[in-house]
């Protein structure tokens, strides 16, 4: 407008062909016709340091690739350009990964990271960028994409590349892709988080190989997958006693002697429409349908049943040992009737073992203190497990009422991924055994990993060194 101060700021070319940011405040005059009056300051070294501090904002230090903050930006300019129409968001969810190692040592997780990020970097050009770690993924936001197909083929060649890293960690891990359509003016917090579950849902496959899901599929998927395991669920509950629903049996070993002392009872679920489903997926649909009460008391007689078969051989000195959830430590009553099925089974309490996890008793360490109490009572002992999970310490592990600890399997991997040197598990044996608990080692897999153990003062143990988890009949011909 005339008599009106306008500012504005632009890139020119210069004649020269140099490329220049300009900031221009000016007005027009009244006079006839218009003047335009002002100046123009060449500020393209304040631009520069206002672009060096947008990159160093928007990068992570550890793999110099953009944040979120500008995947999110990223993706509102594209949300409002008319001509971008569909854009794909692609994540590569690590998170087992991290979980199963970060624990143990956090520098050899970065550099995972890092070549991660390095292999992923090649897929960058000026319509794609690559993001992350974000919450143990990364991401490849593409702002135009060929097809469907084309998007799929760019996940199986991710799984080539980073496959050949990851190789020989085992661990799951997966690709959740999105396909974007601007004109519905979808949120993007909400894009972020559909692409996450797609490859969270991706990362858990049984196979236990990389797998790629697009995120309308996993609706429908999981949804499905848990109303069948329900409905399977539901109706072994009914019937009381039903052979879906089964038990193996793990040794659990002397380090010393490498003679078997006891079993652990561990739930499988064999799915008419699914297939064998793992413990940690029926379990929790179990408790979030309050099913488990009824199942954790028929997986509790079997467990007694077998037992007594034991005894039966002549092994009456091995004991059994079965998890326990927290809502079954926390249902009234809960260990007056676990007593009543003792006695229904001529069950000796003392050959019984009832293990939990920490998570599960801090939520309400009292009450479930006063329970493991009277199971205690009763004769039988109580096993603290997946020791080292979580925010473990051992100081809050000493206030609980148990007699074993066992340590996780992560510690024990430690001794082959890092050397016997470098690995902590000793001094977490010692710190066990100073307050008067024994110590059981999980996934026991390599002989130098039992060497070590008997070098540390270890107790017990259990693992594919010994024995993979057995049928009943398996475990029966075990007893000697």
């Amino acid at each position: 407008r005339i008599g009106k101060h306008a500012r504005l700021e632009y890139e020119i070319i210069t004649k020269s062909g140099e490329h220049k940011w300009v900031f221009e405040l000016g007005r027009l005059t009244e006079d006839d016709p218009p003047i335009l009056e002002g100046i123009i300051l060449d500020f393209s070294h304040y631009k520069e340091l206002e672009q060096s501090r947008i990159y160093e904002n928007e990068r992570i230090p550890l793999t110099g690739l953009l944040n979120r903050s500008a995947l999110k930006r990223q993706m509102e300019e594209d949300k409002q350009n008319p001509e971008i129409q569909e854009s794909a968001l692609i994540s590569i969810n690590f998170t087992p990964l991290y979980e199963s190692v970060s624990r143990l040592n956090h520098s050899y997780v970065e550099d995972l990271l890092v070549q991660i990020g390095s292999i992923l970097a090649q897929f960058k050009s000026e319509t794609a960028w690559v993001y992350g770690p974000i919450d143990y993924s990364f991401a490849i936001y593409l702002s135009s994409y060929p097809s469907r197909s084309g998007l799929e083929a760019l996940g199986t060649q991710i799984i080539g590349l980073v496959g050949n890293l990851l190789s020989s960690e085992h661990v799951g891990w997966g690709v959740g892709i999105i396909e974007i359509d601007w004109s519905e003016e979808p949120e993007i917090d909400e894009l972020l988080h559909q692409v996450i579950q797609a490859s969270d849902l991706a990362s858990k496959t049984h196979s236990g190989r990389p797998a790629i899901r697009f995120y309308e599929r996993v609706i429908s998927e999981l949804i499905h997958r848990e109303s069948s395991i329900l409905r399977e669920l539901s109706s072994i509950v009914e019937a009381v006693d039903d052979d879906r629903l089964y038990l193996n049996y793990q040794p659990v070993v002397s380090v010393q002697t490498n003679e078997i002392v006891g079993f652990e009872a561990l739930a499988r679920l064999m799915s008419n429409e699914l297939g064998l489903v793992g413990p940690s997926e029926f379990i929790s649909i179990a408790e979030k349908y309050r099913l488990i009460i009824p199942l954790g008391y028929q997986i509790l007689t079997k467990a007694l049943r077998f037992q007594k078969r034991l005894e039966e051989r002549g092994c009456a000195d091995y004991w059994v040992s079965v998890n326990l959830s927290a809502f079954q430590l926390l249902e009234p009553g809960f260990a007056n009737v676990v007593q009543s099925l003792m006695a229904e089974e001529g069950t000796n309490p003392e050959a019984i073992v009832f293990e939990h996890t920490e998570s599960g008793a801090y939520s309400s360490l009292t009450a479930v203190n006063s329970v493991l109490k009277t199971l205690q009572g009763f004769g039988s002992r109580i096993a603290l497990d997946d020791f080292g999970v979580g925010y473990s310490s051992l100081a809050r592990e000493s206030e609980l009422n148990v007699d074993y600890v066992k340590i996780d399997k992560l510690f024990s991997d430690q001794i082959i991924k890092l050397g016997a040197d470098r690995s902590v598990l000793g001094d977490v044996i010692k710190m066990i055994h100073k307050v008067d608990r024994i110590t059981i080692v999980e996934g026991v897999e390599e002989e130098r990993q039992l060497d070590y153990l008997k070098q540390n003062g270890c107790i017990l143990y259990q693992g594919f060194l010994y024995s993979k988890p057995v049928s009943e009949e398996a475990a029966l011909r075990l007893c000697t």
